[in-house]
């Protein structure tokens, strides 16, 4: 494309791309069933918000953002889901992105 762009005399020249290096692959962390009830332990102890983040993040795959900027109204209790539609970064709105649903009905503390 940026070589037709300089044959019609759009532009100058056409530039140089560097590559990026590939990032390396790492293989995702995945908790045991022992890990799990141990943190769904700890979580218990701290209360029913604290039990809820941990089952948001474990079990709907919510990113801490996303959990800091859920609202009532993305609580689908009748459909068990969570529509995920908003992100918070360092303590603020971040760009919204595409929504999401997650299910909400997996473990029951």
């Amino acid at each position: 494309m940026l070589r037709f762009a300089r044959k019609m005399r759009a532009i100058e020249t056409v530039p140089i791309f560097e590559r990026l290096p590939e990032p390396r692959r790492r293989p995702k962390e995945v908790y045991s069933e022992e890990q799990i009830a141990a943190m769904m332990a700890v979580a218990r102890r701290h209360g029913t918000d604290a039990l809820v983040i941990l089952l948001l993040a474990l079990d709907a795959g919510l990113r801490v953002s996303e959990i800091c900027a859920l609202e009532w109204r993305d609580i689908d209790l009748k459909e068990s889901t969570v529509l995920i539609q908003r992100s918070v970064y360092e303590g603020g709105p971040d760009a919204e992105g595409h929504d999401r649903q997650a299910r909400a009905d997996a473990r029951a503390p």
